[in-house]
């Protein structure tokens, strides 16, 4: 069925106007990640994890063929522009944190850490689905790398939908000579029933690519041994991130793409700063992120972890109190920092209150 509908020319001019303008920066985004992707792979300093996921594999025996769903998690390396590629299979089902964690640690701690000690940066290239990879969750796992490896980290994302080269072959390559193995009526066919035979089937046909088998039983016992997620705050913003930066001592940086000079987010997961770790006293100011913004406020009372903060509103580029008090409970995953407070008043002529404006608020 057709569906029409009939509007000025003034209102079509303007709509176009504004699904050009998204677009023009669309591309604009992705012209300037994959020229960095590019120079990423020219300097001898950075080494780069380029990370996909597919999610398919079905079990076929000649012309039967049996439903299946395993993780393949393709990766490409590049070293003083040295290509090598890895292809993890595994029998999960969930392209979640937990899987990502383990997958990245796993490479690190077992194939790419000893290799090469004159490597300043590590850097994690992706494209940026948040339900994968742009996530808080992936933020504090960046943190726990850098810590752990005593190096700076940087996740850094493709434009949306856009090819990401070597990696995306990698995967549909182990797939394709594999199904082409087991449907072969030769003495070299192969039998594929699980993701520990698809493999060990990979293994023996892709000479230039490391194949590794991670069961979900693997993944469920480490992650509990690598990172809590239970207090990982939230990140108002960061679906629209391109870049995410993080020094050894968890101090991060979140950027819009890899021209950004300033970063639009900054914050610091370490517990020895100033997150809601039983220092933050009633009387003391804070910024607390809810419904995606973020907010500055007076703490009024506690009850156990949570606390309760008497929030401002912004006004342009100050803040004012709300006509009707605006104060509730926060969990400790919402309480983003302790600011300097009570706030500046500022001399600034307004109709709708007294402005103030707090100097380390960002």
């Amino acid at each position: 069925m057709c569906l029409s509908n009939e509007d000025t020319i003034r209102n079509l001019l303007l709509a176009t106007q504004k699904d050009f303008n998204e677009t023009v920066i669309h591309i604009n985004i992705k012209r300037i990640q994959s020229k960095q992707f590019q120079e990423d792979k020219n300097n001898p300093k950075v080494r780069i994890l380029q990370v996909d996921f597919a999610m398919n594999y079905s079990c076929e025996y000649q012309n039967e063929i049996q439903s299946a769903l395993w993780s393949r998690a393709s990766v490409t390396l590049f070293t003083q522009n040295r290509c090598k590629t890895y292809l993890i299979c595994s029998d999960t089902k969930e392209k979640s944190k937990d899987t990502v964690a383990v997958f990245l640690n796993h490479l690190y701690e077992n194939h790419l850490i000893l290799e090469n000690n004159d490597v300043l940066e590590e850097v994690i290239w992706t494209d940026g689905p948040s339900g994968e990879f742009k996530n808080r969750y992936m933020v504090k796992l960046l943190q726990l790398l850098s810590k752990k490896y005593n190096r700076p980290f940087t996740w850094k994302y493709f434009s949306t939908s856009r090819g990401k080269g070597i990696v995306d072959g990698v995967g549909g390559n182990a797939k394709s000579m594999v199904r082409t193995a087991v449907m072969s009526k030769g003495p070299n066919r192969v039998v594929v029933q699980s993701s520990k035979d698809f493999a060990d089937a990979a293994t023996s046909l892709l000479n230039k690519t490391t194949v590794i088998h991670i069961s979900q039983e693997h993944i469920d016992n480490k992650i509990k041994q690598l990172v809590s997620w239970e207090e990982t705050m939230a990140i108002p913003g960061i679906k629209k991130s391109h870049v995410v930066y993080c020094k050894v001592n968890g101090e991060t940086s979140i950027y819009d793409n890899c021209l950004s000079t300033v970063p639009f987010i900054k914050l610091n997961h370490e517990k020895n700063d100033d997150d809601c770790d039983g220092r933050i006293s009633i009387g003391d100011w804070c910024a607390v992120t809810y419904d995606g913004d973020n907010y500055p406020g007076e703490v009024t009372d506690r009850r156990g972890e949570d606390v309760e903060v008497s929030v401002m509103h912004r006004a342009g580029q100050y803040f004012k109190w709300p006509l009707t008090v605006d104060k509730i409970f926060y969990k400790p995953t919402s309480i983003l920092k302790k600011i300097t407070g009570p706030p500046v008043l500022v001399n600034v002529t307004s109709g709708s209150g007294i402005l103030s404006e707090f100097p380390d608020f960002h």
